[in-house]
């Protein structure tokens, strides 16, 4: 097998180049992506507490007023 040429090894390394660009740029949307679905699953879970914190205090003060 012949030895490839200075320009057809440099052809290469563009391509090689421009493959590696464009994985990085899909790594960093994907990241973006995640980071915003982890973030809408937080967000739920921190609006579920507030709702069940606030059942909680509604029902103490209910039941303490009830009491009396």
């Amino acid at each position: 097998m012949p030895d490839p040429s200075l320009n057809e090894i440099m052809q290469m390394l563009t391509r090689i180049e421009t493959t590696l660009e464009t994985v990085a740029q899909n790594a960093a949307d994907h990241e973006t992506r995640l980071r915003t679905l982890e973030g809408r699953s937080g967000a739920r879970w921190d609006a579920l507490m507030l709702s069940v914190l606030t059942a909680v205090i509604v029902g103490a003060v209910g039941y303490f007023l009830g009491t009396q």
